[in-house]
């Protein structure tokens, strides 16, 4: 009978880490939002996330809608940040657009669900805000180069369903179009009025 050979530290190590991995894989899929936080520190992005089939499908969709502050004081319409392409049969071998938009939609989810856990006054740091944040700001610089601030939002609406009312998720400060930003002191009851002016414009 042949002597048992010992287990090293190496080989320790390797069980204990992947058994760590798999763990929390295991807790990033529960229901909830308990556990988003460990997928934050994922530098990486080693975490898989698998909540988009189970145990929920995903049934609703997260759209970008931004707004130009005017050299009048005025705000423009909102507008979506990246409407729809118009499809071509090259698409169907072709469209590397897609990939944007579906960067921000994806962005635009996590950082709803963020907001759900930590609050719109923590998530200003997140790299999706900030993606977020310059895409809305790459938005209003071409179609209005002079504005000097803007906003934007995050709708979410359940697609072609119309007998679903869309819900503001997430509505950002007034940001500067410059390298120095600020967050604009408005009250509750503001951010309330300006939520309601996206959703109806969202619904026409």
């Amino acid at each position: 009978m042949m002597p048992r050979r010992a287990v090293t530290t190496a080989e320790l190590g390797i069980v204990a880490a992947f058994s760590g991995g798999l763990v929390i894989t295991f807790l990033s899929q529960l229901p909830g939002n308990a556990f988003d936080r460990l997928r934050r520190t994922d530098v990486f992005g080693l975490i898989p996330n698998w909540k988009f089939f189970a145990p929920v499908p995903a049934m609703e969709d997260h759209e970008l809608f931004h707004r130009a502050q005017l050299q009048s004081g005025d705000y423009s319409t909102w507008t979506r940040t990246s409407p729809p392409a118009p499809r071509q049969l090259a698409h169907l071998v072709w469209f590397p657009g897609r990939r944007a938009d579906k960067g921000i939609f994806d962005h635009a989810s996590e950082l709803v669900q963020l907001t759900i856990a930590d609050g719109l006054e923590d998530v200003g740091v997140a790299p999706s805000y900030r993606l977020i944040q310059a895409s809305a700001e790459a938005a209003v610089r071409r179609t209005h180069p002079d504005a000097p601030a803007y906003q934007f939002a995050i709708v979410r609406h359940a697609g072609f369903d119309d007998s679903v009312e869309p819900q503001v998720a997430l509505l950002s400060p007034i940001h500067l179009v410059a390298t120095d930003r600020h967050r604009d002191p408005s009250t509750s009851a503001v951010r309330q009025t300006q939520k309601t002016e996206v959703r109806k414009k969202v619904q026409r």
